[in-house]
């Protein structure tokens, strides 16, 4: 679709509301981000007709496939957000 144009931005919310209202642990943030991201690197290196499991400590799931593929290999250029301290908050 956009021929290798796609950088993936990526980075954990650090607004604690959203995490309170989920029932999710503020504390956690960087670990789940750590996982999903892990996640995300398996599924974009991942030959298109192979079905992913995974089993992490936040995640789990059985034949995942992504669709569509990205055209960059092994995927396209992760940004991580950089402007916020793991252990800042951000509250209202």
């Amino acid at each position: 679709m956009s021929s290798g144009r796609l950088f993936a931005g990526v980075g954990p919310d650090s607004y604690k509301g959203d995490y309170d209202v989920c029932g999710i642990a503020f504390e956690d943030r960087w670990k789940r981000f750590d996982e999903a991201l892990q996640i995300l690197n398996l599924l974009w290196e991942q030959e298109s007709e192979n079905k992913v499991d995974f089993n992490g400590h936040y995640y789990k799931f059985k034949k995942v496939v992504i669709a569509p593929r990205p055209f960059q290999k092994p995927h396209p250029p992760i940004l991580m957000e950089a402007g916020v301290h793991q252990n800042q908050v951000y509250e209202e």
